[in-house]
C-alpha cells in the first residue's frame, strides 16, 4: 500500500511537469487596448519563456514574410508584417509572430560592427509540435 502511494505521488508530479512545462502566460494588456484577449492563455510551441502576449486578429502565413530579408531592422519588418504577438527567451529577448496555423515565427536580431541599429540575423519557424527551422535567406 506504501509503494502504491509513492507512485501516485510520482505520477501526480510528472503530470504536472508535463502540464507546466509550455510556458503559458496569460495574454497581458496594450496601450490601446486594442486586438486583447486578455482571458486568452497562450502556449508557446515546444515550450519557452513568452514574455509578452499579445492577440492580433489577422491571418498570417509564413508566405508573408517572403519579403523580410537578413539584415532588415526590426522597424523594416514592422513595416511589412505589423506588429509582433510578443516577446519570446529569458535573457535576450526575441520578437515573434503568431501564423494562422499556429505555428509561430522569431526573430533573431544582433548589432553589427558599429551600426545604430540591430539587424536581423536569423529567421526561425517553430511548429506545433515545437521542432525549429532555420529559414535561409540570401
Amino acid at each position: 500500500m506504501r509503494h502504491i502511494k509513492k507512485l501516485i505521488r510520482i505520477l501526480e508530479l510528472i503530470l504536472i511537469i508535463m502540464l507546466t512545462s509550455g510556458c503559458m502566460t496569460t495574454a497581458l494588456n496594450s496601450e490601446n487596448g486594442e486586438n486583447i484577449m486578455n482571458s486568452e492563455i497562450f502556449n508557446f510551441p515546444g515550450g519557452g519563456f513568452v514574455n509578452e502576449y499579445k492577440y492580433i486578429e489577422r491571418d498570417l502565413y509564413l508566405k508573408n514574410f517572403c519579403e523580410v530579408k537578413i539584415g532588415m531592422t526590426n522597424k523594416d519588418i514592422i513595416q511589412i508584417i505589423g506588429e509582433p504577438n510578443g516577446l519570446v527567451g529569458s535573457g535576450i529577448q526575441r520578437p515573434f509572430y503568431q501564423l494562422t496555423d499556429g505555428s509561430c515565427i522569431v526573430l533573431y536580431f544582433a548589432k553589427i560592427d558599429s551600426d545604430k541599429y540591430s539587424k536581423l540575423v536569423d529567421i526561425r519557424i517553430i511548429d506545433l509540435s515545437g521542432r525549429a527551422f532555420i529559414l535561409n535567406q540570401n
